[in-house]
């Protein structure tokens, strides 16, 4: 009966389409929000010397009691967590309609005209697109290669193969952080393409390899 109940929901929340609103609004906003704190955190490496006239002020809890000091924080923090899913989400319903698209675009045509935030902008944007775009973009292939030593293997994402010496180009994300990584070229027979989805992958490196597709190899 409990198993009928979640199949159901899951039906119902197939039909609300909740999951590509996410990631539509993820790809909306990832690359905006990212320019956005990557640029004030480069400027604010360039005026941190003010820090040494006027000191920084920190807001403080007025409350002795820890317990209540705790779960005043987890309370701000899991709000913040759940507001910005709930965000992300219906920014992604509005993105799929016509004045969505319309503000996006008015969005990213005003960070176009920014010479330094552009640049991180459009790098950005095209990662993004790598990972959260349709699933059968000819680039979105998980791979296994020989990295870093020889007997050591690592699970990476195809990015380009075109390259006259056959060489092709794949990223490796860290676990489990994957929007940081290594990118290397290897030549092609060096290359083993994995029969997984681009979101199984990224579940098996969030996880640390506790999440692992049926089957991986």
């Amino acid at each position: 009966m409990q198993r009928l109940k979640l199949k159901t929901l899951r039906e119902k929340i197939k039909k609300l389409k909740i999951k590509k609103y996410f990631l539509t609004g993820l790809l909306a906003t990832l690359p905006i929000f990212l320019t956005i704190y990557i640029t004030v955190k480069i400027f604010g490496y360039v005026i941190s010397v003010s820090d040494l006239f006027i000191p920084r002020s920190y807001y403080m809890i007025n409350s002795n009691n820890y317990m209540v000091n705790l779960l005043f924080r987890f309370l701000s923090y899991s709000l913040s967590i759940i507001f910005s899913l709930a965000s992300i989400t219906f920014i992604g319903a509005i993105a799929l309609n016509y004045f969505g698209k319309v503000l996006i675009n008015n969005i990213e045509a005003i960070i176009a005209r920014i010479p330094l935030s552009r640049t991180i902008y459009g790098t950005v944007k095209q990662i993004s697109e790598i990972f959260l775009s349709k699933e059968d973009a000819p680039h979105k292939r998980v791979v296994m290669v020989e990295y870093p030593n020889e007997g050591l293997f690592s699970i990476g994402f195809m990015t380009n193969e075109e390259d006259k010496d056959n060489f092709v180009t794949v990223f490796i994300p860290t676990s489990p952080n994957p929007t940081s990584g290594f990118l290397v070229m290897l030549k092609r027979e060096k290359v083993r393409e994995l029969d997984i989805s681009i979101e199984d992958a990224i579940k098996l490196i969030i996880s640390a390899g506790a999440i692992r597709p049926s089957q991986l190899l």
